[in-house]
């Protein structure tokens, strides 16, 4: 239930940022723009794989510069109607010491498995900036699992 409930979160929050950037809104959370690469989430996405038990491993590597601190990584996998995500809160990752971290999450299905085919794979990243407030960065990459 909680799985879902988090899932469920993770569509709702993603579907209101882009609803909100199409139609100019303004927003509560500043986006982090990669030209100043304080904050940044990228999907390895020639690594993204489907393992035997229908779970797929998400590869990723994360920057966040000081004096930012990270709190949140949501990482979600979509296929077919098919949605599973993992959602890490708390401080730690990455520590924000300006360095690569590198990660990777298993993200299992809320029903059903993931199949060998495509799937879009999405992670964000959210951090605290003292003078700003949240940012939060995105990538969302189509993979051939």
């Amino acid at each position: 239930m909680i799985r879902r409930l988090t899932g469920s979160l993770l569509v709702v929050a993603l579907i209101v940022v882009w609803t909100g950037a199409a139609v100019a809104a303004p927003q509560p959370v500043a986006e982090a723009t990669s030209a100043r690469n304080q904050l940044v989430v990228d999907i390895s996405q020639g690594q993204v794989q489907l393992a035997a038990n229908g779970t797929v491993l998400v590869p990723l590597r994360a920057r966040c510069q000081p004096p930012l601190g990270a709190f949140e990584l949501n990482v979600g996998v979509l296929q077919d109607g098919v949605f599973g995500s993992v959602v890490l809160l708390g401080t730690g990752f990455p520590p924000c010491d300006g360095r690569w971290h590198r990660l990777t999450v298993t993200v299992a299905p809320e029903a059903g498995s993931f199949v060998a085919g495509r799937a879009t794979v999405d992670a964000s990243l959210s951090a605290f900036d003292p003078v700003e407030g949240d940012l939060i960065v995105f990538d969302t990459v189509t993979v051939r699992l």
